[in-house]
């Protein structure tokens, strides 16, 4: 299987020029799907699970994790609101992972501002270990690890050679098929392989607030922790009428129900409570 896989993404390689556009900075030689799920509560405090899938490119140098629906929108330019508007609840960053440079850049909306981090790739301290189990097709094995405040329990296969995996958890000798966090509140789920190369796009954003990550993480969670957020998830902005007077807003049906999008964003009239991924 890994002769194959590796046979394959040598073809690839061939054909990289073919998928390089004016915005990208690397070419994806495959692209994993996740589905990334989120145990929490709605504003009245019942249970709810929220859902979402990831797109994770996986070039040379560069790895970029983002929304599936986004990744179509690229690709396909397909894209579909009512998915849009449930990631919204969630909240997931776009990740690029430059592992040449040695940097990490976090770039996401915390309404009305944009928001873009850069640091050095931190490297998690995996512990390996003797567990295995087939998901899918792939042997997998077991290993657990610390980062940012959570603890990860993974599974990963050396079938396919990398050390990427899902939002900012990498370093493995093989790809992360599964990761669960210590409490089972969050987990990241192995949905497919795609091996046409695609380009990995990074468009500079001038007006994207430049913000070292420690920073971003404590000002995210300060806001979106809060207690009001699922009651009121646009608290923190005084006189929001006239925030968005100046800015792009559309009205988009989702379901049954008529929905604001501005500048991109949905504004929510309620939300769930928020459990980062980040807690330092």
């Amino acid at each position: 299987m890994k002769a194959i896989i590796l046979m394959t993404l040598a073809v690839l390689a061939t054909h990289r020029l073919e998928a390089q556009t004016k915005d990208s900075v690397d070419c994806a030689n495959f692209t994993v799907v996740y589905d990334y799920a989120v145990k929490t509560t709605d504003a009245e405090g019942l249970p709810v699970n929220d859902a979402m899938q990831l797109a994770v490119q996986v070039g040379n140098d560069v790895t970029k994790s983002f929304s599936y629906n986004d990744y179509l929108r690229q690709t396909e330019d397909k894209w579909d609101t009512s998915t849009a508007y449930g990631e919204a609840f969630i909240h997931l960053p776009t990740v690029w992972m430059d592992n040449k440079a040695g940097h990490v850049v976090t770039r996401e909306v915390i309404f009305p501002n944009m928001f873009e981090s850069e640091a050095p790739i931190h490297a998690i301290d995996w512990t390996l270990q003797d567990d295995t189990l087939t998901i899918g097709r792939y042997l997998c094995h077991a290993a657990k690890g610390s980062f940012a405040g959570l603890e990860w329990r993974v599974w990963y296969t050396d079938e396919v050679p990398t050390t990427a995996g899902p939002w900012k958890l990498y370093g493995l000798p093989g790809l992360i098929i599964a990761a669960t966090d210590a409490d089972s509140v969050r987990s990241f789920t192995f949905n497919g392989l795609m091996t046409s190369p695609t380009p990995i796009i990074y468009k500079s954003e001038p007006a994207a607030h430049k913000m070292d990550n420690p920073k971003l993480v404590r000002y995210r969670n300060t806001i979106f922790c809060n207690k009001q957020y699922a009651q009121n998830p646009t608290y923190y902005i005084p006189d929001l009428s006239s925030q968005i007077q100046n800015m792009g807003v559309f009205v988009f049906n989702v379901g049954s129900a008529s929905r604001i999008m501005v500048d991109g964003c949905f504004l929510l009239e309620k939300s769930h409570v928020f459990k980062p991924l980040e807690l330092e």
